[in-house]
């Protein structure tokens, strides 16, 4: 996952199908003066069971702040996908370039019968970059030529490098596409003052 500095990005925590998951808790380990948890959104793996998500917790091993989440089913919960969706702001005080890992760590999982279950944890990172928001080429200008490689990249004919995609995905959708070039096109003109 690539994001600008300044922005927000959303990390999914997800566990693949588990025909026996019922219960469990884990933490949310990143770095909390380069990232700042903004919200959640309980996703389809554990929307059946009672969830609580603890965005303020204070890891006993550290002292940093970190996520914590429980969830509790009396069913097994064996659909697998999203568990939860953070949307962490990526904090000013990082570099262009900078590799900001999030992972899982201190995870407990059990069946109803209160037997625990392995499982992997695969950590994750974001790919933080500094870049001016439509600006496609870099040249510290947003203007048509901005829009114009939008429309290239849209039908295919120009590749976009991460860093150049994550800048002409104005309106945040994670799509670069023709709505990106005419909201890039509208601030050139001044029809617009923001990509908001």
């Amino acid at each position: 996952e690539t994001a600008a500095i300044g922005s927000t990005v959303d990390i999914d925590i997800s566990f693949d199908p588990n025909s026996s998951m019922a219960t469990g808790s884990f933490v949310v380990d990143y770095d909390p003066t380069l990232l700042s948890p903004v919200a959640y959104t309980v996703g389809e793996g554990i929307e059946m069971a009672s969830v609580m998500v603890n965005m303020n917790y204070t890891d006993p091993e550290d002292g940093l702040k970190k996520i914590k989440v429980s969830f509790i089913s009396f069913d097994e919960l064996n659909t697998g996908g999203s568990a939860v969706r953070f949307t962490f702001k990526i904090n000013e005080g990082c570099t262009d370039g900078q590799v900001l890992p999030i992972t899982v760590k201190n995870a407990s999982i059990y069946d109803p019968m209160e037997n625990p279950i392995a499982f992997t944890v695969y950590p994750g990172a974001v790919n933080a970059v500094s870049i001016m928001l439509g600006d496609t080429n870099g040249d510290g200008v947003v203007n048509v030529l901005d829009a114009f490689r939008v429309v290239r990249f849209d039908v295919g004919f120009l590749q976009l490098t991460e860093k150049q995609k994550t800048a002409a995905d104005v309106d945040r959708n994670d799509v670069v596409d023709i709505f990106d070039a005419m909201k890039i096109q509208r601030f050139d003109i001044g029809l617009a003052d923001s990509f908001n």
